[in-house]
């Protein structure tokens, strides 16, 4: 495999995201699709007293990474609830495509009194692209 270094290709502040997404794009998980390449990310809220929650995304370039084609306006993956093992934060981990649907192994955390935070697998499925 050749490697060919391209440089800095996506900042979330160029684009109109969803509210949640302050700054961020880190944790990048590309799928190929048909006809794009889907970038999944992780953006950050806004920091309230020292803590922020961190959301997934995604954007859509074209295959050569050249140009932006869309952008998410809302969480790919909503936040769990209280006491749910991604009530803090989601970074997706790896994506898969099969069957007509996204694969999504996710690490959810949340945070914990003995430790800052406590991290859990996951796993979410989209058949709506």
């Amino acid at each position: 495999m050749k490697w060919k270094k391209i440089g800095h290709i996506f900042d979330p502040s160029d684009y109109q995201l969803s509210p949640c997404c302050v700054s961020h794009a880190r944790s990048p998980q590309g799928v190929e699709l048909d006809d794009r390449v889907r970038i999944f990310f992780c953006s950050q809220t806004k920091i309230t007293n020292g803590v922020c929650e961190s959301i997934p995304q995604y954007c859509d370039f074209t295959k050569d990474l050249k140009l932006v084609l869309n952008v998410s306006t809302r969480p790919v993956i909503t936040l769990g609830n209280s006491g749910e093992f991604d009530e803090h934060g989601i970074f997706p981990l790896g994506i898969t495509v099969a069957e007509d649907k996204i694969y999504g192994f996710t690490t959810g955390w949340s945070r914990r009194l003995s430790v800052p935070f406590n991290m859990s697998i996951g796993l979410a499925i989209s058949s709506n692209d």
